[in-house]
């Protein structure tokens, strides 16, 4: 049986995270979500295992191109990192990562 696909979604914004998470269960990915760069960082310290993480580029504190640094100096196994600008539609992100 394959592994159903594991998504970090980080946005500072509730709204944002929430319709990315509910898009994404609908399309059979497993989700788990951050409010922060910072809180992002933990996650996948502590869990390492996720194949996509989609982050908004700017947001208070560590922001989206900070984090991707951070993430890949940990030598995370997340295969991809896809920035999610606020102007632009969560059904795109759903399309790239489904090629």
């Amino acid at each position: 049986m394959a592994k159903t696909p594991r998504v970090l979604v980080v946005d500072d914004d509730r709204v944002t995270r929430a319709l990315l998470e509910e898009i994404l269960a609908k399309e059979g990915y497993a989700t788990d979500s951050a409010d922060s760069g910072e809180a992002a960082v933990e996650k996948v310290r502590t869990s390492k295992d996720y194949d996509l993480v989609i982050s908004d580029i700017r947001m208070g504190g560590k922001s989206g191109l900070d984090l991707l640094r951070e993430i890949r100096a940990m030598g995370a196994e997340t295969e991809k990192f896809a920035t999610n600008p606020s102007f632009c539609e969560p059904r795109y992100f759903v399309a790239e990562i489904s090629r």
